[in-house]
């Protein structure tokens, strides 16, 4: 079974809706995914200059046309998207969130349960009650999951993950890396399955 490398941001909409591709690309094109879910914010501070920065955004930076752009993807692929607000949300803490239930195997189902939070109901998860209250959600043990959460291992593991990221010369989320080579963007899908279908 090969494995593609799926460098992910919790609140980025792009790796939303890529994520909701993957169970159905796995099983068309017999590959399994590795879930690398990372701080956006962190690799595009490598990134000179950061165009997310308000003094830099033009174009498709603008949130007015990400969100507008996001809208049409999800009407595309026939799934709901809201526009969250992301004011006062501790994005890294969501990101050792997912590597706590990928250290108890279930970062897929989690990452899902967060985007229905994020980006169906508009209500990004703020508090460590509630990231406890999605692993619940999903079968696993609260009190496992939180020990995870708090521990030195998630931390040092998301630090892991960002710095593998960048020695792959991922330069923004969602990207997929096969083959060593990067496909970046929700929207490079088609080419994905077309190199997965050549070479794999």
């Amino acid at each position: 079974m090969n494995q593609i490398q799926f460098y992910f941001g919790l609140g980025s909409r792009y790796s939303y809706i890529a994520a909701t591709q993957i169970a159905r690309i796995e099983k068309e094109e017999d590959v399994r995914f590795d879930w690398l879910p990372i701080f956006s914010g962190k690799l595009i501070e490598q990134s000179n200059p950061n165009l997310f920065a308000p003094e830099n955004q033009r174009g498709q930076y603008s949130p007015e046309y990400r969100t507008l752009d996001a809208q049409r993807w999800a009407h595309y692929y026939s799934i709901p998207f809201k526009e969250p607000n992301v004011e006062a949300v501790d994005w890294s803490n969501v990101v050792r969130a997912c590597l706590a239930a990928k250290f108890l195997g279930q970062i897929d189902v989690y990452a899902l349960a967060v985007y229905d939070d994020v980006f169906v109901k508009g209500l990004p998860p703020r508090t460590e009650i509630r990231l406890i209250e999605l692993a619940k959600s999903i079968g696993l043990c609260a009190a496992e999951f939180q020990d995870l959460l708090v521990s030195g291992l998630t931390a040092a593991e998301e630090e892991k993950v960002l710095n593998n990221a960048i020695s792959s010369n991922v330069f923004g989320v969602p990207s997929f890396v096969v083959d060593r080579e990067i496909f970046w963007g929700q929207d490079r899908i088609p080419l994905l399955i077309q190199h997965l279908k050549k070479h794999l």
